[in-house]
């Protein structure tokens, strides 16, 4: 079990700093919202319906038009830990939101921290308590 668990954890250590490695191009592009939960609770999926997310080399939009107020524009960088991303109106010396990314060809999952004093990410790129999670489909041109 602890070699199962130390694989994985490598293995996903890898994705993040290939991915970082890479400048995040795996990443650009438009992207389907198919999940997303704000600490712990899910957004319908009614309310996902034509929802999606742009994301650039340093920006993630993501546009939710069933939903009040459901535009969330962060900016982010890529680490070897993960993600960490800030408002887009914070300034860049604030406390960013520390976060674990996954990508595919096909599909990319983001979490982060809500809390961005608690220094901590994340477990793993799914829902959870105090965290906010994303997850994308990518579109297809």
């Amino acid at each position: 079990m602890v070699q199962t668990c130390s694989f994985l954890l490598l293995t996903a250590a890898g994705m993040v700093a290939a991915l970082a490695d890479q400048d995040g191009q795996e990443l650009v592009g438009t992207w389907q919202v198919v999940a997303f939960n704000l600490e712990g609770k899910a957004v319908p999926p009614d309310k996902l319906e034509k929802a999606e997310a742009t994301i650039t080399a340093d920006r993630i939009t993501v546009r939710l038009p069933k939903v009040k107020d459901g535009r969330v524009e962060l900016t982010y960088k890529l680490v070897p830990e993960g993600i960490n991303l800030l408002d887009a109106k914070d300034k860049p010396d604030f406390d960013p939101l520390l976060g674990v990314v996954e990508v595919t060809a096909e599909t990319a999952r983001i979490a982060f921290n809500n809390t961005p004093q608690s220094g901590k990410r994340p477990e793993k790129a799914g829902p959870g308590k105090d965290v906010t999670y994303i997850a994308l489909k990518k579109v297809q041109k």
